[in-house]
């Protein structure tokens, strides 16, 4: 019951024929390291061959801590949902592109 309550039952996965409209965007949120200490978040979107991954967001400036880069990327890729109950959405091959910060931080979670 603690599950339904917080939206992760566990259902069938739908058929590609059930699949809606505006399917959820495959974006992926990683931490890399290009200097002692300077942590930097990236956010990759799988192509539409399943193993092609495009650079879709970097953050601009480093973190000192891989935590602190990591939220900051969750939190890129929250803004990028609209949503958060939803998540990023694909609307046919239409695709809204953000270059900015998030506003919000997760750090203090």
């Amino acid at each position: 019951m603690a599950d339904a309550a917080h939206g992760t039952e566990h259902d069938s996965p739908p058929t590609p024929d059930d699949a809606p409209a505006n399917q959820l965007r495959r974006i992926s949120v990683h931490v890399i390291e290009p200097g002692s200490g300077r942590y930097f978040w990236v956010l990759l979107e799988q192509g539409d061959d399943p193993l092609t991954w495009r650079e879709l967001l970097a953050s601009q400036r480093p973190c000192r801590h891989w935590n602190h880069a990591l939220t900051d990327g969750m939190a890129a890729l929250m803004e990028l949902a609209g949503d958060v109950r939803e998540g990023p959405r694909e609307i046919g091959a239409t695709r809204r592109s953000f270059a900015r910060m998030p506003e919000a931080s997760l750090r203090n979670w």
